[in-house]
């Protein structure tokens, strides 16, 4: 601290100490010189005056992703990547972009060409902004893949039709062949029997109800009826074995009819001595029939 004091200038004047803090004088002289190295600076350059920390920023603005090339002034952030002015434009016709913008496929586009990068629908071929259904890699408009039946669109399981349309699963059921059993369409597995197709678990005999997938059956009248049934209810019976006459894969035989009776070939015997009596001259014997010989012998 310093000490000034007044010369005495009239005999009845004071004296006045004043005391000035050397300090705060240093100070207010080095903020005066750096504001006026700034100024000098600025008319320099032809700028205005900035922070130290404003002219850090302008010169830490990164690179420009369009040209590659340092950003030393001025920037424009869209998208999470920097550009210069004059390098954000559209990418489809060239022009400056101004605030709004549309970003498409990692590019930026103009309100005039924001749908030139969309995927046309294959339907109705305008843009598909949102939503998209991709159908044998062909995208669509949600609305526009249709069924060409009931032109609904489809939500769920769909059929490839020849011309390249699109039938949902109700009408594709529709279109389908019927049962000849239940009248149900004929989707998967299709079992074809007496010039009639079945689902393989709807040919049944008509009298047991047993499944005949993989098994032998025979038809009479339109019916259609698994082995056991047709032999015991439909076949001719033998009048010596009481059963029907049926070949089966175990047994061959043929129906022989003599005197309105039918007998399995191999029981047409004579009742006597037990000759075939097929190719024979046969001879009734009461309810029976026996070969000549028998005959012949019995009579003498």
């Amino acid at each position: 601290m310093e000490t000034f004091q007044t010369s005495p200038s009239k005999p009845n004047s004071r004296r006045v100490e004043i005391q000035v803090d050397n300090k705060k004088k240093a100070d207010l002289e080095e903020k005066l010189e750096t504001l006026t190295d700034k100024l000098v600076d600025a008319l320099k350059v032809g700028t205005d005056i900035s922070s130290p920390e404003d002219a850090k920023e302008k010169g830490d603005l990164g690179k420009c992703v369009s040209c590659s090339l340092e950003i030393a002034d001025q920037a424009v952030l869209a998208g999470g990547n920097t550009y210069h002015s004059a390098c954000f434009t559209c990418h489809h016709c060239r022009r400056l972009l101004a605030d709004s913008f549309f970003v498409v496929g990692g590019n930026n586009y103009c309100a005039d060409h924001q749908t030139v990068a969309l995927d046309p629908c294959t339907a109705c071929d305008r843009p598909i902004k949102e939503g998209s259904v991709l159908v044998n890699q062909r995208p669509y408009h949600p609305a526009c893949f249709a069924c060409s039946s009931c032109s609904s669109p489809i939500g769920g399981k769909f059929y490839n039709q020849p011309d390249g349309s699109f039938l949902c699963e109700q009408d594709y059921l529709q279109a389908r062949e019927k049962c000849s059993h239940c009248s149900l369409p004929l989707v998967d597995r299709v079992l074809t029997a007496v010039e009639r197709k079945f689902h393989p678990s709807c040919f049944r005999c008509a009298l047991c109800d047993a499944a005949l997938e993989g098994q032998p059956f025979l038809t009479t009248g339109g019916t259609v009826n698994c082995q056991p049934c047709y032999t015991r209810y439909k076949a001719a019976q033998c009048v010596r074995c009481n059963a029907g006459i049926v070949n089966t894969g175990e047994r061959k035989t043929s129906l022989v009819t003599c005197q309105g009776k039918s007998y399995h070939e191999e029981c047409y015997t004579c009742s006597a001595c037990l000759a075939s009596l097929s190719g024979q001259y046969v001879c009734a014997a009461g309810e029976e029939i026996v070969c000549f010989t028998c005959d012949t012998r019995s009579k003498s």
